[in-house]
């Protein structure tokens, strides 16, 4: 009889060398004496097969996390769709203007607009039509002798069919403004 004080290893050594197993592996179940694996459900999301879900899911939880913290502190404040005042509005007429690339008509109806000014504010009531034209131009040689308004109008008339020269469109509408100015200026 065996007790349970004694080592056991020499009778299970004989035990192993009398089955004959030539070169067999020989595996030893310790289960019973507290060695045993038990298979949980944490365990085993980090055990092989399953340990590249857990990564795949940590992976998007980080990423979900870092998208969730976008900014900080207060939100930017959203342009407003129309803002108030003249200089928008100009602003606005000017890039719509820029690119709808109308110059030619553009500065045709700024020109004409100058001219229609000017002569609301100077000329005489009693003058028709083609009297005013004479009024204009001899007003025009009284008041502002450095520009000279035939070639200002021979100038907006030819680009009037033309598209594509913006500079050539700002130094005329340059030129008509400073032409009204001093047009208007020279009364005060």
């Amino acid at each position: 009889t065996l007790s349970r004080d004694n080592d056991h290893a020499w009778l299970l050594a004989r035990f192993v060398d009398s089955l004959e197993l030539e070169g067999a592996p020989v595996v030893f179940d310790e289960v019973l004496h507290g060695f045993g694996y038990r298979r949980t459900f944490w365990r085993q999301l980090f055990d092989y097969p399953f340990v590249l879900v857990t990564l795949q899911l940590l992976a998007c939880a980080v990423i979900l996390a870092w998208a969730s913290f976008g900014r900080f502190g207060r939100p930017v404040p959203a342009d407003v769709g129309y803002a108030a005042g003249w200089q928008p509005l100009i602003a606005n007429t000017a890039d719509l203007l820029r690119y709808g690339r109308h110059y030619g008509h553009t500065i045709g109806r700024y020109f004409r607009g100058a001219v229609r000014e000017v002569e609301t504010r100077l000329r005489p009531k009693h003058l028709d039509d083609d009297e005013a034209e004479t009024w204009l131009l001899a007003t025009t040689k009284r008041k502002a002798p450095e520009i000279d308004f035939e070639q200002l109008r021979r100038d907006v008339d030819e680009l009037a069919n033309e598209r594509k020269r913006e500079h050539a469109v700002v130094k005329i509408a340059g030129r008509i403004h400073r032409w009204k100015l001093e047009m208007l200026n020279a009364s005060r």
